[in-house]
């Protein structure tokens, strides 16, 4: 299952259990996409990632707290980089470790991470929650590049769930 595809299980289930209604139709849409096709990556560049955001009044403390509950996995992990930045760092299976650093010009010390970032920032009397996903390969040359694959059905996702957990889209 993509890793996603488990945030969005995992958020479900826990405002499930807070009795939030309008999540039934998201657990449907996210079990029909898990038969598409992965997109292919936007061409690498220095640019900022894309990144979806929302503006909120509280914090979004739900999809916060959703993100650890699901990178438990042996090969996935919680990274807290900078204050307000919380990632999941999952390692891919070993063919699209091993395409993405061919691909890439990536090294075996160490592997490509695919990531989650949430990034949550105070603005005026309200929240701003930033999210993204990348592949990120260390390369050869001591650099890192990070990778975005444009999704649609996730952009929609993660904007519906903005706006399920009180957000206005920015």
């Amino acid at each position: 299952m993509m890793m996603w595809q488990r945030f969005f299980l995992a958020l479900f289930a826990w405002r499930s259990r807070l009795g939030t209604p309008g999540f039934a139709g998201l657990a449907m849409v996210l079990a029909l996409a898990g038969c598409s096709r992965v997109p292919a990556p936007a061409p690498p560049s220095n640019q900022p990632l894309p990144e979806q955001r929302a503006y909120f009044v509280a914090p979004p403390d739900a999809l916060l707290d959703a993100l650890p509950q699901i990178c438990t996995a042996p090969t996935q992990r919680i990274l807290r980089p900078a204050a307000g930045v919380i990632e999941c760092r999952m390692l891919l299976p070993p063919d699209a470790t091993a395409g993405a650093i061919l691909r890439y010009d990536g090294t075996i010390a160490q592997l490509p991470e695919s990531v989650i970032r949430l990034r949550l920032e105070s603005q005026g009397e309200g929240y701003v929650l930033a999210a993204t996903n990348y592949l990120e390969v260390p390369r050869a040359g001591g650099d890192v590049l990070r990778v975005f694959f444009p999704d649609p059905r996730i952009a929609r996702r993660v904007a519906r769930v903005m706006v399920q957990l009180g957000g206005t889209l920015l």
